[in-house]
């Protein structure tokens, strides 16, 4: 009788153990799975959409000259929406690289190449004004390398003629999603076609090579507004560089 009275007491007293560790391990599974689920979905969210995008370079980076005063300010990893090919696809670890215009023309074109012992980086950028700068991504989605640049190159600068203009005293220009109102302000008809270009921007900061460019045919009458689809503008996430006019 001895025995059996020490063997309830024994399980009288192990039993509020032994739910405490069920309880500790249940809670355990449930915070693993739930961190689990938090990794597998916490894909980096592109701009252009009210997002984000993650740009992460060394602090050690130092400038690389380039010709025509162009000059590289950052070399590092990227992840958000990858614009050069005008796909909009979501990256992740795509090389980049922030070039800045210090010349006092405004940018049309140039390639520039990092040279690497086992691959050559590509990139082309088009449309930076002077004294801007833009984030570019390497053209083939290739990862950023752990290698030094062994060189830099920069080809086929071409810089405009003219200073970019924004047509202020014959146009006034207004972005929603997905549309560009345009109103000619003037008292004289504008016959030929009107042509927008813009550029992702965010923070003060231009992102792509790639410029974009849509059309107002025919024109638009003294006073009138002519309103045209974009595929890719958002008035938070992207910059018009310049409008021309029959030219």
């Amino acid at each position: 009788m001895e025995k059996m009275k020490t063997e309830k007491q024994h399980k009288k007293f192990f039993r509020p153990i032994l739910t405490a560790v069920l309880i500790v391990l249940a809670l355990t599974v449930l915070i693993v799975g739930m961190t689990a689920l938090i990794k597998e979905n916490d894909v980096p969210d592109p701009i252009g959409d009210d997002k984000e995008t993650t740009v992460d370079s060394t602090d050690t980076f130092e400038p690389i000259i380039l010709p025509d005063d162009l000059r590289i300010t950052e070399v590092g990893s990227y992840t958000g929406i990858y614009m050069e090919d005008g796909s909009d696809e979501i990256v992740t670890d795509v090389m980049m690289l922030v070039l800045e215009n210090t010349a006092e023309k405004d940018l049309q074109i140039a390639k520039i190449r990092l040279v690497y012992s086992d691959f050559t980086a590509e990139f082309e950028v088009t449309s930076l004004p002077s004294g801007e700068s833009v984030v570019l991504l390497e053209k083939n989605r290739h990862a950023v390398s752990k290698e030094k640049i062994q060189s830099a190159k920069a080809t086929d600068i071409v810089f405009f003629d003219k200073a970019l203009n924004l047509q202020n005293d014959r146009l006034k220009v207004v972005g929603n999603d997905g549309t560009i109102a345009v109103t000619n302000i003037t008292k004289t008809d504008i016959s030929d076609n009107i042509y927008l270009y813009y550029k992702n921007s965010a923070k003060d900061m231009l992102y792509g090579g790639i410029t974009y460019r849509v059309c107002i045919n025919g024109g638009i009458a003294a006073g009138e507004t002519a309103k045209v689809l974009t595929e890719h503008y958002t008035p938070d996430g992207s910059r018009i560089l310049w409008i021309t006019c029959g030219e």
